[in-house]
């Protein structure tokens, strides 16, 4: 009985002793192993955080906390999987986060039993909130948090704050407090989309006249919308133009405002004396952005907000690696891709010329791509130019099999090649107008003989979100193009299309995923042979057959940017 009693007593302890109230379940950083997977998109998110707080929660003591989740009740697993032992009775705003996502919600014992029965949480892109209120006599700030939430902020001096991740489709209650944070001054509700950015006023009184004309005589720049109406309280920032984030987090916001505007709408800030920076001012899901020379900033007199836009698009990671950060130069943005390459910039300028990078959180940048922003969202659809033969082209190779049985390319000469080089087979031919590829092959009557001409990687490559390859080819014979991870014939894995018919003229071939049916054995299966390869591609090869040669020019990867 004794030892009972004593378990009891800590477990009670546990469950409800925490100091600051915050817990009701396990304890900070505890690691759960079962019950509810945190998902995106059907994908389980490894180590997320989780926190249930009470719905009317607010921080012990000030002190800034940006992130949704401070300390942590609970870290998922490495399969996304956690779970919490609800109390019988009351409401509790159960959190979940990872990586600029969130899911939040207040559940209680039954809604929390049939999100257990579902077995999976959808965690959503976060939003950014900027706002201004009042600020009353004898403080020189606010505090501003969430409730049941660790979000907690302090304004400046006008009021404006921002809080840079909230969690989305839910209704949250903000609540303000005096800058020695022993009073409570009052509460506003906030619904916010995912990747929303919006400036709220909170101010008791606001009146702005759009009407008035701001006069020339007071300093700064204005700041308007393109009706005309003025911006107030606007973020902004000067970055220099090859400006690149160097920390690794997640910010949905276009920038980190290094100042704010008046309730007039002029902004103020130190001019620079020479070179060129990129400016960048926001006001809710509006923006301005201009790369300027240090002159044309100070004789700046208005800048205009358009709608910002959000792109969409994908990269071929490493296949040693889970996901890529992508930033933009000259921009705070930063955002990570899912495990199959795919992200989304929610916040751009639109009708710009950018320039995204990417970068692996241990090996740095490995790739920059420029872009033309339009006036609305987009999907980025990049087109990667593989080979054109009119270059450098060291990283293609041909190659035959080990057979000998007399599997061969030829020169010019019409001897046997034992070492064929590129470089030796790539002339001028004037119906493409620039040069090409020209093979002379012959294979031997095999199954497993072959000649071919291909690319590698230094690393597999993860091509799920590929569209098309696209090639131009002429020759007397067939073709194929195969994705591959080949080591040896005991260690290989392909995905090849079927042989597509050349002829004396230049044909454009396209082969999609769905084309790539065939594997090492030349057996059939259209659903499982490029999903065996596509996230560990280490080869792109094109074989010829049934025939003495083939001419290929202009390799293009449709889709995903390597």
């Amino acid at each position: 009985m004794k030892y009972s009693w004593i378990v009891l007593w800590v477990l009670a302890f546990l469950f409800f002793g925490c100091s600051d109230s915050k817990s009701v379940a396990g304890g900070p950083g505890s690691v759960t192993t079962n019950g509810i997977m945190a998902s995106l998109s059907g994908n389980p998110l490894p180590y997320a955080k989780i926190a249930l707080r009470e719905v009317n929660y607010t921080a012990v003591e000030k002190g800034e906390e940006i992130n949704i989740i401070g300390e942590s009740d609970f870290v998922a697993d490495s399969n996304g999987y956690f779970a919490v032992e609800m109390p019988d009775s009351g409401s509790f705003r159960l959190t979940v986060t990872h990586d600029g996502l969130a899911y939040s919600r207040i559940v209680d014992k039954i809604v929390y039993q049939q999100l257990d029965s579902l077995g999976v949480v959808e965690l959503e892109a976060t939003a950014t909130l900027t706002g201004v209120i009042d600020v009353p006599q004898g403080n020189q700030s606010i505090w501003v948090g969430v409730l049941g939430t660790d979000v907690l902020v302090k304004s400046d001096s006008n009021g404006i704050f921002v809080i840079p991740s909230l969690p989305a489709n839910d209704s949250l209650q903000l609540y303000f407090k005096t800058e020695d944070y022993t009073e409570e001054i009052g509460r506003k509700s906030v619904y916010l989309a995912p990747y929303q950015q919006v400036l709220n006023n909170y101010k008791d009184t606001v009146v702005i006249d759009t009407s008035v004309e701001v006069s020339d005589s007071i300093e700064g720049i204005s700041v308007v919308y393109e009706d005309g109406r003025i911006a107030p309280y606007a973020s902004f920032a000067l970055r220099e133009v090859n400006h690149k984030r160097s920390d690794f987090f997640v910010q949905n916001a276009m920038i980190k405002a290094e100042g704010y505007g008046s309730s007039v709408g002029r902004i103020h800030m130190e001019f620079p004396t020479e070179g060129s920076y990129r400016l960048t001012v926001t006001s809710g899901g509006y923006s301005y952005s201009k790369v300027l020379t240090a002159d044309s900033i100070r004789n700046l007199k208005t800048v205009t907000l358009s709608p910002s836009v959000k792109i969409t698009g994908s990269i071929a990671l490493k296949s040693t690696e889970d996901f890529a950060w992508v930033g933009v130069y000259g921009l705070d943005e930063m955002v990570k891709t899912d495990v199959e390459g795919r992200f989304v910039l929610p916040s751009l300028p639109s009708e710009d010329s950018l320039k995204i990078y990417f970068m692996y959180e241990s090996k740095g940048m490995f790739k920059e791509w420029p872009l033309k922003t339009a006036q609305k969202s987009d999907t980025l659809k990049p087109v990667i130019l593989l080979e054109d033969f009119e270059g450098n082209f060291d990283n293609w190779y041909l190659s035959v099999d080990t057979l000998n049985k007399g599997s061969t390319f030829f020169g010019v000469d019409g001897k046997p090649e034992k070492e064929p080089k590129i470089a030796d087979r790539v002339y001028a031919d004037k119906d493409r107008g620039s040069n090409t590829f020209n093979g002379y092959y012959y294979v031997f009557f095999d199954p497993y003989a072959w000649v071919l001409l291909g690319t590698g990687f230094e690393e597999p490559v993860n091509l799920s979100q590929l569209d098309s390859i696209e090639f131009y080819g002429r020759g007397n014979g067939k073709i194929r193009l195969a994705l591959e991870n080949w080591e040896d014939y005991s260690n290989s894995i392909k995905a090849a299309s079927d042989w597509v018919e050349l002829d004396s003229l230049w044909n454009r071939i396209v082969i999609k995923p769905k084309d790539l049916c065939y594997d090492n054995r030349d057996n059939k299966d259209c659903s499982n042979t490029y999903e065996k390869v596509k996230t560990q591609v280490k080869q792109i090869h094109l074989f010829p057959v049934d025939g003495s040669e083939f001419h290929i020019d202009d390799i293009k990867l449709y889709g995903v940017i390597l």
